[in-house]
């Protein structure tokens, strides 16, 4: 009885519109299959988030802040914090700036970032030195710690506005607050820069925190 009805069914519903079953049966298999595939791209590219995760923070923890984290609280967390691992201090501003050779230059908008000597913790930033004629070197992996005092690096963008202005000199200064500051290098990776940094209308100035 069963086998007859399954018949029936099969010469008047399927067997008429074969065609329309099958291209039926082949949406759901390609549907399915489309969702194993995307959940199997948004898994990669979440695995791959998590582990660059570390480099592109710089650092396993940020605590950020628009004062100063000097009360006893955040005192002690930083203690707590330096007991257990290294901690670097990275202050950042907008600011403006202006090539100290033009007087009449137009100053102009810069992201104006203070480091300690342990930046960065984690990644590696990379700084194209300035020679003593005035070119740049080859990239170095660099620290904080190799940022003396009255010197700072400068984005891409920046070297480029001193070579077209000063192209035969072989000292770049930056006006700050009307200090002027040494261009010692220029940065070709920050490891916390991220698509902000690329993308900012103010490029970057990267100075030590006790300058």
């Amino acid at each position: 009885m069963i086998n007859r009805q399954v018949i029936t069914v099969w010469r008047r519903l399927i067997l008429p519109h074969w065609g329309r079953t099958l291209a039926l049966l082949l949406s759901v298999i390609l549907g399915v299959a489309g969702l194993f595939s995307i959940e199997g791209v948004l898994y990669s590219a979440q695995e791959s988030i998590r582990y660059k995760a570390r480099d592109l923070l710089g650092a396993d923890v940020i605590i950020s802040s628009w004062r100063a984290l000097d009360d006893p609280w955040s005192m002690a967390t930083k203690a707590q914090l330096n007991d257990r691992g290294k901690i670097a201090e990275a202050l950042e501003l907008a600011t403006m700036a202006k090539v100290d050779a033009q007087s009449q230059a137009v100053p102009r908008l810069v992201s104006l970032k203070a480091v300690s000597h342990q930046y960065p913790l984690i990644g590696e930033l990379k700084v194209a030195s300035v020679s003593e004629e005035g070119s740049l070197l080859s990239p170095q992996i660099e620290t904080g710690e190799d940022l003396a005092e009255g010197e700072v690096w400068v984005a891409q963008s920046i070297w480029e506005r001193f070579q077209s202005q000063q192209p035969l000199s072989n000292k770049y200064t930056l006006s700050i607050s009307g200090q002027s500051l040494t261009v010692s290098g220029v940065i070709e990776s920050e490891p916390d820069g991220g698509f902000a940094g690329a993308l900012s209308f103010a490029p970057r100035v990267m100075m030590h925190k006790d300058t």
